[in-house]
């Protein structure tokens, strides 16, 4: 569960964010973003926790890559109180083609509004999933890409979007 997770992984330091990805059933895809107060405690999860067991699953630790074009983001999350609250601004992406760039997700996605934030997960080889997630300027945008991008056809492959749970 998310608690789960979010409890395994504080005892590497303060978590600002953590995000556990689910099925519309709400069954985990075995995939999470979390977000540490501080790069030395991000760290400290990388050396402490990759590799560690929670409910017999072997857990990996990926450091973000798109981590520079976060911080306006982050900064916003620290001051909130309400940080671990899911964002309505954000939309999950799926069924993807393979390979598919970031800069070809926010071209597809900016039909609808103003891309403030897109990734695409990729497994422990860093090959892409399949999946992401794009957040928007306002819920109104994020709300115009469901309604006209679900289903929409990207590089030949009709994509999925809905609300980022």
């Amino acid at each position: 569960t998310w608690q789960e997770l979010k409890d395994h992984l504080s005892v590497a330091g303060d978590l600002l964010y953590v995000k556990l990805f689910t099925t519309p059933m709400g069954q985990s895809k075995g995939c999470a973003v979390a977000e540490f107060s501080s790069s030395d405690q991000a760290k400290a999860a990388l050396d402490r926790l990759n590799g560690s067991i929670l409910r017999d699953k072997n857990i990996r630790i990926l450091p973000d890559r798109d981590n520079k074009e976060r911080m306006n983001a982050n900064q916003q999350r620290r001051t909130n109180p309400d940080r671990f609250v899911k964002s309505d601004k954000r939309v999950f992406v799926f069924n993807l083609p393979r390979p598919m760039e970031r800069d070809g997700l926010i071209r597809h996605m900016s039909s609808a509004g103003n891309v403030t934030y897109a990734r695409i997960y990729v497994d422990e080889f860093g090959q892409p999933k399949g999946c992401g997630i794009v957040e928007f300027s306002t819920v109104g945008e994020a709300q115009a890409a469901i309604r006209s991008l679900n289903n929409s056809e990207l590089d030949g492959r009709s994509i999925g979007v809905c609300q980022d749970e």
